[in-house]
């Protein structure tokens, strides 16, 4: 049982800010008629492997709530579910080229583009689902996090599918 709740977690992960500011660039549109005072507005993708019946989807509509709130509605996030976008492996070259700016991808597909991301899948790391939802605000997951930047993507946090959204 503890392995399969390892096996549940999941990396929420991003472009990197350059690829954000260049999909902001690109995927802007003014609001209004008078071009000095209109706010910019922003569309931006996001994608995941699940059906919109999966944690994943009720994630990645929060996240997408929570940035137009936070925007003041101008911006918004179209999602994209059940492998629209493509296999993971195409949807991580999507956040590297700017093709997309956002996406739920699995601790499991991310290992393979760093080993440091192996430590969240260590028999007996947590003692249950709450230490290991604990254990994702540490400066040890930070840094493992950090160390996807040099391959231009920027991890957020991470999710538990056996968990709520919090």
């Amino acid at each position: 049982m503890k392995t399969k709740m390892k096996k549940a977690a999941l990396l929420l992960i991003t472009a990197s800010l350059v690829f954000l500011l260049a999909a902001c660039g690109g995927s802007s549109s003014s609001n209004g008629g008078n071009e000095g005072s209109a706010e910019k507005t922003y569309n931006f993708k996001m994608g995941h492997e699940t059906p919109n019946t999966h944690l994943f989807h009720a994630t990645a509509e929060k996240f997408a709530e929570e940035l137009e709130k936070r925007s003041n509605g101008r911006m918004k996030v179209q999602i994209f579910p059940a492998r629209q976008l493509g296999e993971e492996k195409d949807m991580v070259q999507q956040l590297e080229t700017g093709a997309m700016e956002f996406a739920i991808i699995t601790n499991s597909y991310m290992t393979t583009r760093s080993d440091f991301l192996n430590a969240m899948f260590m028999p007996f790391i947590f003692e249950d689902i709450t230490a290991a939802s604990q254990a994702r605000k540490t400066e040890t997951v930070k840094k493992m996090f950090k160390e996807l930047e040099s391959q231009g993507l920027k991890a957020f946090d991470y999710v538990f599918a056996a968990t709520a959204i919090s």
